[in-house]
């Protein structure tokens, strides 16, 4: 009763898109039918007579049905077909006489041995390979079914025609095939439920195990699995596809979107087979019209269906998340801020250490803050009305600089202006050169992951000076060093950078390197640490 109840649930669930070893050890009908329109139902028939059917030689009968029960076949041929696979490949004539003696022994007429290689052995390997996997089909089957015979490895396949008029189960091992039908003379219905895996799985397992007995294990050959490149094709029945989304709308980024609010999120995207393969050229370029496939829109359909039911009826968050279809429509052209830098004007020459900017800026979501750059490093950033600027400027030298405002609303829509200025002062006296001390950590520090977050602490001599302030980390024995974190403005004499990512094990320099607004550089001493003992979240 478990493994009828097993079955009959298999049988009536939407599996959604599944691998072909999944597909066929699960005797699943849909694949079933698009295989036989993939490969072709000539191509299909042609291979079906090299392998002794005799019952389908009126080719214009058929169609997709046929792999549902849509064609007669005689048991016997039935079960020497799937020789053919026990075989790799190799056919034998069906010949129900070995040998014929008189009464004196002498042989008057005896079996010849026929074969023809019909299939490729890398493919009966691979259908071998499939058909003994109890672990592929426990899904429709269960762990526990009637298509296994301890640890001897057999390979089976079941069958079952429309309401029930035939039941199947074909299985063998290297040396012997068995095949079974079960069903009433006269073509009339059985009972529903009457499936191959219920009552004729039962069968070929007893006879099997019985004629087998304790005779050695049997191995079938281990294939060798071909890889094309393409994923659909290389057992990934759902394709992983990369977005740039806009994580202000969630929809996908475009050319407006801001870099700093684009993130990459992998969607499992659901498609059909045909969206990635061309049937006539499975191995070739994904068809860029799928849509003349006169199948594609009826399988995309379902497919799409089918995941979007997924999404609608989860309970909890659910891997197989749809990427969005529309496009970033928050960050526009017609939703940025427009700007008007007053003062000061291009070209103006100022003579006053105290920077004064007025601006005058609406936009549709209004603003949110206004950012100030001379030579384009960060000088302020003023979040509140009517956000204009007022800074000393004593630390930059005599001449010419450029003056940047970049103006954006809470979604980073923004909109620059910038203007030249001539910066004349009063000869002052030269600035004694910036230095930098590194106050933690101390050289020789010994630190784990539960140290990170890890503080780093400079102190300045002169922070009016200071632009930017770069914090490195340099590991033993290499010679690029990779930034950690970087602070601008620079508002106050001590600075701290958080060094957030925890590094493989192993020993450290860091330091920190101060650029001036004279475009110089000041760089701190270095600090020797060893970080040991990180399990996780490594960089």
């Amino acid at each position: 009763k478990e493994k009828l109840k097993a079955l009959l649930q298999a049988l009536n669930k939407e599996h959604g898109p599944v691998t072909i070893r999944k597909a066929l050890a699960g005797s699943l009908n849909i694949p079933a039918v698009k295989a036989i329109y993939l490969a072709g139902i000539d191509n299909v028939l042609e291979l079906a007579h090299d392998m002794g059917y005799s019952t389908l030689e009126d080719r214009d009968r058929f169609g997709l049905s046929l792999t549902l029960g849509g064609g007669e076949v005689k048991l016997i041929e039935h079960a020497n077909a799937f020789g053919v696979f026990a075989r790799e490949g190799i056919f034998h004539r069906l010949s129900p006489i070995l040998k014929v003696e008189d009464k004196d022994g002498k042989v008057l007429e005896e079996y010849e041995p026929q074969e023809k290689k019909v299939l490729d052995p890398k493919v009966a390997r691979m259908i071998n390979n499939i058909l003994s996997d109890n672990s592929a089909r426990a899904y429709a089957f269960g762990e526990r079914n009637w298509l296994t015979l301890g640890s001897r490895p057999v390979a089976a396949k079941t069958g079952t025609t429309n309401d029930y008029r035939d039941a199947w189960t074909v299985g063998y091992t290297p040396s012997i095939v068995t095949g079974v039908w079960v069903g009433n003379n006269d073509n009339s219905e059985m009972k529903r439920g009457a499936a191959g895996g219920v009552i004729a799985a039962p069968i070929w397992h007893d006879y099997m195990d019985q004629v087998l007995g304790d005779t050695p294990v049997e191995y079938f050959r281990e294939p060798k699995i071909p890889v094309t490149g393409k994923p659909i094709l290389d057992g990934q029945a759902q394709q992983k596809i990369t977005y740039k989304i806009d994580k202000a709308s969630g929809l996908l980024a475009t050319e407006y979107t801001p870099e700093n609010l684009i993130e990459e999120k992998t969607y499992y995207e659901p498609h059909c087979i045909l969206y990635y393969v061309d049937k006539d050229d499975p191995l070739g370029e994904a068809p860029k019209h799928p849509e003349k496939d006169p199948q594609f829109k009826l399988w995309e359909s379902r497919v799409v269906e089918w995941a979007e039911e997924q999404m609608a009826t989860a309970t909890e968050p659910i891997d197989n998340e749809l990427p969005p279809e529309e496009s970033d429509n928050l960050h526009l052209p017609e939703n940025r801020p427009q700007v008007k830098l007053i003062t000061p004007t291009n070209n103006q020459t100022i003579m006053n250490p105290l920077l004064i900017a007025r601006i005058n800026a609406t936009a549709p979501r209004g603003i949110n803050r206004a950012e100030y750059y001379i030579n384009d490093i960060l000088l302020y950033t003023n979040t509140s009305y009517p956000f204009n600027l007022e800074k000393r400027i004593d630390f930059l030298d005599n001449g010419f600089h450029n003056l940047k405002v970049k103006v954006c609303d809470d979604i980073d829509n923004c909109t620059e202006k910038s203007v030249e200025f001539n910066l004349v002062l009063e000869e002052k006296e030269p600035a004694a050169r910036l230095k930098v001390s590194l106050l933690e950590p101390k050289t020789g520090l010994a630190v784990s992951n539960i140290d990170f977050p890890l503080k780093i602490k400079i102190n300045l001599t002169d922070k009016a000076r200071a632009a930017k302030a770069d914090f490195y980390f340099l590991p033993e024995g290499g010679d690029k060093p990779r930034l950690i974190t970087s602070i601008q403005p620079v508002e106050n004499n001590q600075i701290i950078g958080i060094w957030n990512k925890i590094p493989v094990s192993g020993t450290y320099k860091i330091y920190c390197e101060v650029s001036t607004w004279e475009k110089q550089t000041a760089k701190s001493d270095e600090a020797i640490i060893i970080v040991n003992n990180i399990e996780k979240n490594q960089e």
